[in-house]
């Protein structure tokens, strides 16, 4: 038996080569742009070419064959190979009878060159293609990096950039496994939706104010390869606590130690929202300076001797946050009575008892204004005989038969309050 290496060439068309779906245009082009020259022998073979090599493996893909018109059947085909450039040594894996053919070596050495070619065998003859060569890299030790833990709120977090190398294939499953307990005596896990390196997850259900213990994953042929074991720690729940009201006024109020925790996202302001309905309709919310906690806030323009009603918010990324709903009265306006006029003459007169009530701050002025029009234009004033509650004046010279107004005044910060005009009028 004559067995010879044949070498073809591509030219234009291979079609006779390959079927319509075109399987070996990875390796000479499109099947529609080459062909194979006659050669010395009728019968062709034609070695294909080497992909997804490993350190241990690889595929030859794309043999081919033009069979003799007339000729006997093919009976197999294959792949011989070995270590020497004549393939002395050689190895075969067979295939079943078809053209092109795939061929997977196995089981071969890293780091190694390798020469192998095509070949078929019809009747009693072995016809074989060219020798090629291709060299297995090194074998790196399996290699999973578990990612990092960012995005953790209260229930949740995502593992981003998780990763493995040097795992062999099939790889059926890759993820996250996650537990309260470093050991992993229990654990659930997460699996990744594509089975692709880099790799994310995201974990749901998670317990507030815990720490959870996590790794990365990967299944191939039945068994885990793990990455190292990292630990985040969930958020408390979303927490606003409304504080307390001070320095009460009659126009102003503090309300102060207001306090959130837990809240996911960004932040974008805290402040306190006021109405004086319970269910805070049509309210106005003033926000703090800073997204500090805990934070103080100064509400002012209120209304004296109104039921104010309130409450801590906090925004983060659109979304509001509310502490429980509080309340506090401004204080009323200062109440001024005027007071009566006794020891009248034609020489004077006292005005005593003139009261107030509902001040907050000190009063610094006190007294009663007399005037002989009711719209006090012309007006004397008097100034009282203390600044507490109750207070005289004494009223002279007076003119007989004249009708005077008189009412009694305070001075609060810094705003004059009266009380209600009153008549007398000396007759004679």
């Amino acid at each position: 038996m004559d067995n010879k290496e044949v070498e073809y060439n591509c030219i234009n068309n291979c079609e006779n080569l390959c079927d319509n779906q075109c399987p070996c245009s990875n390796v000479c082009g499109s099947c529609f742009d080459h062909k194979y020259d006659e050669v010395i022998i009728s019968n062709r073979v034609v070695t294909g070419e080497v992909v997804d090599i490993t350190c241990t493996s690889a595929k030859i893909v794309c043999n081919a064959f033009r069979q003799k018109r007339c000729s006997n059947k093919v009976r197999t085909v294959g792949v011989q190979y070995g270590i020497t450039p004549n393939l002395e040594d050689e190895s075969k894996v067979r295939s079943l009878p078809k053209s092109p053919f795939d061929i997977s070596l196995t089981e071969l050495e890293p780091e190694t060159t390798y020469y192998y070619r095509a070949f078929i065998v019809i009747g009693h003859c072995i016809y074989v293609g060219k020798i090629k060569k291709f060299t297995t890299p090194a074998c790196g030790q399996p290699l999973v990096v578990t990612g990092t833990a960012q995005d953790i709120a209260a229930t949740y977090a995502n593992i981003v950039n998780n990763s493995y190398q040097n795992i062999p294939t099939p790889i059926t499953e890759i993820g996250n496994e996650y537990s309260t307990d470093m050991s992993f005596t229990s654990y659930d896990h997460v699996t990744a939706q594509i089975i692709e390196t880099p790799y994310d997850t995201e974990i749901i259900g998670l317990q507030p104010s815990t720490t959870y213990y996590y790794r990365a994953y990967v299944i191939a042929n039945g068994i885990k390869y793990y990455g190292e074991i990292k630990q985040f720690t969930t958020l408390s729940r979303p927490t606003v606590i409304t504080g307390d009201s001070t320095s009460v006024t009659r126009t102003s109020a503090v309300i102060v130690n207001n306090v959130y925790s837990g809240i996911p996202g960004t932040i974008a302001s805290v402040g306190v929202q006021y109405a004086t309905n319970p269910y805070l309709t049509g309210g106005l919310t003033t926000n703090a300076s800073s997204i500090a906690t805990p934070y103080n806030i100064n509400l002012t323009g209120l209304l004296p001797g109104t039921t104010y009603y309130y409450r801590a918010v906090v925004v983060a990324d659109g979304i509001l946050y509310y502490g429980d709903i509080k309340s506090f009265v401004t204080a009323k306006a200062p109440t001024v009575n005027s007071g009566e006029v006794v020891d009248f003459t034609t020489q004077g007169l006292s005005i005593v008892n003139n009261t107030y009530e509902n001040t907050v701050m000190p009063v610094t002025a006190t007294g009663v204004e007399v005037a002989t029009d009711k719209d006090y234009v012309s007006k004397v004033t008097l100034t009282g005989s203390t600044l507490s509650s109750p207070f005289s004046v004494k009223f002279s010279p007076i003119e007989i038969n004249v009708q005077y107004w008189y009412r009694a005044y305070i001075i609060t910060e810094g705003t004059k309050y009266y009380g209600v005009s009153k008549l007398f009028k000396i007759v004679v």
